[in-house]
């Protein structure tokens, strides 16, 4: 079975890490991440939402909701 070689030297080439593209951002830490945070207080409301229905007050679970869809909104803009 013939062993096929990368280098002229006849030394097999090892693979190895491959470094990041230039064009590849880091990423934030999730403490610094803005969309991180809305997208916290967006699960917030959420579960204020939640409790709400819970409790038994429609209305308010609905309101709750919809304020919720509005942060929702602002974290597709962050």
């Amino acid at each position: 079975m013939k062993k096929y070689l990368n280098k002229p030297d006849g030394k097999e080439k090892k693979m190895g890490l491959t470094r990041p593209k230039a064009v590849q951002m880091e990423k934030k830490k999730k403490k610094d991440d803005p969309h991180f945070w809305v997208s916290m207080v967006k699960s917030a409301i959420r579960i204020a939402a939640c409790y709400m229905l819970f409790i038994g007050s429609i209305e308010m679970a609905a309101v709750t909701l919809a304020i919720a869809e509005f942060a929702g909104i602002g974290e597709e803009l962050v």
